[in-house]
């Protein structure tokens, strides 16, 4: 099984579904800083659209309202139980996320991009998992820079990971990650974190130059 590093330490890798240091968080109107440019611009604008999306926006503010109220501890319970489902053949949390119409619309993201993005995921209020492209080690991303630095900074924040390199193809990857906010309201409804491969997106740039 591949190891993604994050945030705190290395954590186990992903288990597809279907086919599958330093931060810093910036805004799109800043330039971006050194990390930020290995991503091509145009995945960044592709990964900011998905905010505005009816299908992630209606997720979230129905979210907010259920989550919003749960203690600590029973995120953590839900983290554990998540941990827990990923080693059993029984997996009602799980799931429940995939079969999720927003895990369905982040999967046909992924795929259309021919390989660019390697995961996509989209965390609520609490950043716990509302959507997944493939299912992730844990279920809440809340301790963590890529929900730290966006939800936890403002509606404009970026935030890079530094790159990595994946030991089970090879493949340079870097993650960018959004806050998703309620045009209606202005509200911070969660973030979106997509995993980018920097390789496969190097070739289609690339391609299109040619």
């Amino acid at each position: 099984m591949a190891v993604t590093r994050r945030s705190g330490g290395w954590k186990r890798g992903l288990l597809r579904v279907g086919l599958l240091g330093t931060f810093a968080a910036v805004s799109i109107a800043q330039v971006p800083s050194a990390h930020a440019q290995e991503i091509p611009q145009r995945l960044i604008e592709e990964v900011r659209s998905w905010t505005e999306q009816p299908t992630v926006l209606i997720t979230l503010r129905d979210r907010k309202g259920r989550v919003s109220a749960i203690s600590q501890s029973d995120v953590e319970a839900l983290d554990a139980e998540w941990r827990q489902q990923r080693e059993s053949q029984k997996r009602p949390l799980i799931a429940q996320v995939v079969g999720a119409p927003l895990s369905t619309f982040l999967l046909r993201q992924q795929v259309d991009a021919g390989g660019q993005f390697i995961e996509v995921f989209v965390m609520d209020v609490r950043g716990l998992n509302a959507g997944i492209s493939s299912v992730t080690s844990d279920y809440w991303q809340g301790d963590e820079a890529k929900f730290q630095k966006t939800f936890g900074v403002g509606p404009e924040a970026v935030h890079f990971s530094e790159v990595e390199t994946k030991d089970a193809t090879g493949h340079r990857a870097q993650q960018i990650s959004v806050t998703v906010t309620d045009p209606e309201t202005g509200e911070k409804l969660g973030a979106i974190t997509a995993e980018v491969n920097l390789d496969i997106a190097a070739l289609y740039a690339r391609s299109a130059q040619r």
